[in-house]
């Protein structure tokens, strides 16, 4: 016993507090050949009255940089290895396989520029063909069911415009802009690099939530440093971002993100080699409440270390 409180005195010796007026910059980790995968869990579980419906996700994510210059970076993203573990639903589960099978192994290229901010990106329309082929009905016969499930003066109403609201829905769920603005919002924490921290000083940036029924949500993102988990080679930023979706109205006449009680936040933390700028972990967890369902989302990733070359 006495021997392991020395050790860890010594330890402590050699690893001193991070002061609190150091400084901390989130150096851009992207340079020519740069090869990252993590491995990521997400857990989903929405809620309305009556239903609950709940999935884990596992995947390996992928960032390569193929090409850099003066001018930015290009970055192909992709995935692999997903498996899917579903409560709830069988016949949703059976949905919910298909679309990631169409979603299988996709590839996304990224532009970056020479701050790092993503630019545009590029998905095979083949791919986003098959994703929309394969998404599209499920969304449609749900919608169809719903409909013929409402009050007869209701589907009076609604019946001449009823083909054009599906189409729409589909195309915010599935449609080419959607899947690529989906793409941008996972790169989202590219507006944390780059700068410089300060423990206890937020950064206050103006940004955009992707949510699937909403589209694109504009949101309040703010940054700030975590003394208590940084030391000479990693550094940890907490971050939270809040949508603030505009024309909400009273939520007894509004559906989905129009409703006044409709609310979105995420909040998380990042930990990055100071070094390199590598992301080491990432943790975050998104809240999602419009009337009387919500979903709660979590995920969780770590940086798979590089094999070495041979092994």
């Amino acid at each position: 016993m006495q021997r392991s409180i020395l050790l860890l005195a010594l330890c402590g010796a050699m690893s001193p507090a991070f002061a609190a007026d150091d400084a901390v910059t989130w150096k851009l980790p992207w340079r020519a050949g740069l090869e990252v995968t993590h491995a990521v869990t997400d857990y989903s579980v929405e809620e309305s009255p009556g239903e609950r419906f709940a999935y884990r996700m596992t995947s390996k994510s992928t960032d390569r940089i193929v090409d850099a210059s003066p001018n930015g970076f290009v970055l192909q993203s992709s995935s692999a290895d997903e498996m899917l573990e579903v409560e709830g639903d069988a016949e949703r589960e059976k949905q919910m396989r298909s679309v990631m099978a169409a979603f299988a192994g996709m590839e996304a290229r990224v532009e970056l520029d020479a701050s790092g901010r993503v630019g545009d990106i590029h998905v095979d329309p083949a791919r986003l063909a098959r994703i929309l082929a394969t998404g599209g009905p499920i969304i449609r016969e749900m919608m169809e069911s719903e409909f013929e499930s409402l009050p007869d003066e209701t589907r009076e109403i609604i019946a001449p415009h009823k083909d054009a609201i599906i189409e729409g829905i589909v195309q915010k769920a599935f449609g080419a802009e959607s899947i690529v603005q989906t793409t941008r919002d996972a790169f989202f924490v590219t507006q944390l690099m780059g700068l410089t921290y300060l423990p206890g000083v937020p950064h206050e940036l103006q940004g955009t939530m992707d949510d699937t029924e909403c589209g694109v949500v504009p949101a309040t993102v703010s940054a700030w440093l975590d003394p208590t988990r940084t030391d000479a080679r990693l550094a940890t930023v907490k971050f939270r971002r809040e949508a603030q979706p505009a024309d909400a109205q009273d939520e007894d006449t509004q559906e989905g993100c129009g409703r006044a009680d409709f609310s979105l936040l995420e909040e998380g933390d990042i930990t990055f080699d100071r070094e390199t700028g590598i992301i080491e972990t990432m943790n975050e967890r998104e809240l999602r409440r419009s009337g009387e369902s919500n979903r709660t989302s979590e995920s969780e990733g770590h940086r798979i270390p590089a094999r070495p070359e041979g092994a």
